[in-house]
């Protein structure tokens, strides 16, 4: 039996719950000291203007 859940079909819970989970992995990321680079090779190319702007608020936090 297919799950109803669909990415179109995902709550204003869900896409928070998305962009939180997104943070924290690029907090991790920065915190194991891996390159810009590194941690864009893992999202895909219309996340990363996102991406860059979370990693240069953890590489911020760390200093």
């Amino acid at each position: 039996m297919k799950s109803k859940n669909m990415w179109n079909n995902l709550g204003e819970d869900s896409i928070q719950r998305i962009k939180a989970d997104r943070d924290w992995i690029v907090g991790d990321m920065v915190r194991r000291q891996l390159s810009l680079n590194k941690v864009l090779e893992v999202f895909s190319n219309d996340l990363k203007p996102e991406i860059v702007k979370l990693y240069k608020k953890h590489s911020n936090n760390l200093r």
